[in-house]
């Protein structure tokens, strides 16, 4: 594997450099032919080949890197088109989600899967009437951070009122950061400040868990912990889990996006 490495590396290093190894033999032979009283032509004329061959070469490797370039732009973009593409799935099932729940402006879902690879949370995907609240402000969360981390080792979570941060910020964020872990620097940042929040931890036929759904709200006491689990043991952890089987293919990869600054 490691003589692998290095003949791809000598053969690398060759291949750029060549032109200029050409080159140089050129002006070297040119320069060399001053020092014979007679002149020899046909060493001119393979010197003279030799330098107009390197400035092929030149332009050509020039050319290639161009082109390399290109290809490694435009597959950034069919990448991150590709993402897109996933998430705009997700939104559209959690879009659904969100009206069978019967929720409103004050609300929002949110659909996160475990990646057990980088063992943090993916966002799936997200609906909210209120256009802020749907705003993605990243994509992947800590595991054992908020209400998501805590609905993920329990099982669930219902936080039924925390402080409201119009009237008491200070005793939100304290709330925050006792209960769930969240900085005050975090809260400030939430594109949703959520004072009723409900978490459950969605398991697969094999009882293995795979995903957190998230419901939150603006409003304090105004989600039905009952009716919501209700709602999603009622075949909706199959049909989430079928569609995370049926569009695995569109996945993006976080070890690729992230090499590649996606």
């Amino acid at each position: 594997m490691n003589s692998r490495s290095l003949g791809e590396k000598v053969g690398g290093w060759f291949q750029e450099h060549f032109h200029l190894g050409l080159n140089a033999v050129a002006f070297a032979g040119i320069s060399f032919l001053d020092i014979f009283d007679r002149p020899l032509w046909w060493p001119f004329w393979l010197f003279l080949v030799c330098y107009i061959a390197s400035l092929i070469l030149d332009v050509r490797g020039k050319k290639s890197r161009a082109q390399l370039d290109d290809e490694i732009t435009n597959l950034k973009r069919v990448i991150a088109d590709g993402s897109r593409n996933f998430y705009d799935v997700w939104d559209g099932c959690a879009q659904i989600l969100f009206k069978e729940c019967q929720l409103t402006n004050l609300d929002r879902i949110s659909i996160y899967k475990y990646d057990k690879q980088e063992d943090e949370f993916r966002l799936l995907g997200r609906h909210a009437e209120n256009p802020s609240f749907r705003k993605r402000s990243r994509y992947l969360y800590p595991v054992n951070d908020g209400v998501i981390g805590k609905a993920w080792t329990d099982g669930k979570c219902f936080e039924k009122k925390l402080p409201s941060p119009r009237t008491s910020l200070k005793k939100y964020y304290e709330e925050n950061e006792t209960k769930y872990g969240i900085s005050p620097e975090t809260c400030k940042n939430l594109t949703m400040q959520s004072t009723c929040l409900w978490g459950y931890r969605l398991s697969d036929e094999k009882d293995i868990p795979f995903a957190v759904i998230i419901v939150e709200s603006t409003k304090r006491e105004s989600l039905n912990d009952k009716k919501l689990h209700a709602f999603f043991d009622n075949g909706k952890r199959e049909e989430i889990e079928n569609l995370l089987s049926q569009f695995a293919f569109m996945e993006p990869n976080l070890r690729t996006a992230k090499d590649i600054g996606l």
